[in-house]
């Protein structure tokens, strides 16, 4: 765990294992543009995801992104991420404990309420559903946060203040008592 200097210098794109909705393509697009060439990419993408070989092509035209298939654990690469954007399943507890802000788009029905009550505590920034992504929504939450480096070092510190990292102690303790 460590708090956020508020500089955005490095951005994982993580949705999952699988990407049906096109979703790291799509991110992709906005990273490669001019006005983030300062930021190196980390992608991971899942074994079975279609768009792989459409994704390679685009990669290597930049030395500034890393494409990664199937990983075991993210930590590693979450660990030296600024900003992880990304899908609102289980990750979302990994990155909060870690204090790495994230923007996070919804690609099940099950992350909806999840993804909805973290933007309200302003843990995260929420894009919505992933049916209704939008290019020009991330692009403007990436200059946003690019702008306000505070944003990133207060979403990094209430993030690790609610995720603390020792809830499965706590239900050990409870179990025990």
């Amino acid at each position: 765990m460590r708090q956020h200097e508020g500089t955005l210098k490095r951005i994982l794109v993580f949705f999952g294992g699988s990407d049906p909705h096109g979703l790291v393509e799509q991110t992709l697009n906005v990273l490669l543009e001019e006005e983030f060439k300062a930021i190196r990419v980390d992608i991971v993408v899942g074994a079975t995801d279609p768009n792989n070989k459409c994704l390679s092509s685009q990669i290597s035209k930049s030395n500034r992104v890393h494409l990664y298939g199937y990983q075991p654990h993210l930590a590693t690469l979450m660990s030296h991420s600024d900003l992880i954007i990304g899908a609102g399943g289980t990750t979302s507890w990994e990155r909060l404990c870690l204090g790495i802000p994230s923007i996070v788009v919804c690609t099940g029905d099950n992350q909806r309420t999840i993804c909805e009550r973290l933007q309200h505590l302003q843990l995260i920034e929420y894009l919505g559903q992933a049916e209704d992504f939008s290019a020009q929504l991330l692009r403007d939450q990436l200059r946003y946060m690019v702008e306000h480096p505070q944003r990133l070092q207060e979403m990094s510190r209430q993030g690790m203040r609610h995720v603390d990292g020792l809830g499965c102690q706590r239900v050990i303790n409870v179990l025990l008592n």
